[in-house]
């Protein structure tokens, strides 16, 4: 694992131990959280906007696998993009890894925010507020199915963030999304 060039990383008020760094073409990346065990992680992109942003940064092995999944995000992230999806900021080969890099959507993950309904800390949304909501993931999911042949393959209030500002719902966490030929997708 290479080592930090920092120690930790203060942003929005807060400080973060970096875990490690990535070099991706001559961006450093400062890995602050491991998002899961396959090499997802949260970082801290400096050059993201005035002050910084997080990002969230995949590192795959270059192998037949990731250049299907690399091929999924890319699509997700062409032409046809909107804002239900995590927008692609690149998409790169370094040595034996390849290393995709995501804006980070900022808000509350579905599964905490109706635990949060659920214990009372958080009002109740009205009815109207969430079939707009879910329409409007339901519409953006199924416009990416139609024209990219794309299954997510794990739709779930973990893998969905209430956007904050936005009030929309965004699905989060590609690794086990995979095609399907047009054959299968019209049954």
């Amino acid at each position: 694992m290479p080592r930090p060039e920092r120690q930790s990383i203060r942003f929005r008020g807060r400080d973060e131990p970096v875990l490690q760094t990535f070099r991706v073409r001559g961006r450093t990346y400062f890995a602050l959280e491991a998002l899961s065990d396959r090499g997802a992680f949260r970082v801290f992109d400096p050059h993201a906007a005035p002050g910084g942003d997080y990002r969230a940064l995949y590192r795959f092995p270059a192998a037949e696998t990731t250049r299907q999944r690399t091929e999924i995000l890319r699509r997700l992230a062409g032409p046809n993009s909107n804002r239900n999806f995590p927008q692609l900021i690149e998409c790169t080969r370094c040595g034996e890894d390849l290393f995709v890099v995501l804006n980070w959507v900022w808000g509350t993950n579905l599964r905490d925010y109706l635990h949060a309904v659920r214990e009372q800390t958080t009002p109740r949304p009205s009815v109207s507020e969430v079939v707009r909501l879910v329409r409007g993931l339901a519409h953006g999911v199924g416009h990416y199915h139609r024209r990219t042949n794309i299954v997510h393959g794990d739709i779930s209030p973990a893998n969905i963030v209430i956007a904050s500002g936005t009030k929309q719902l965004v699905l989060i966490d590609f690794g086990l999304a995979g095609g399907t030929s047009r054959h299968q997708a019209a049954r």
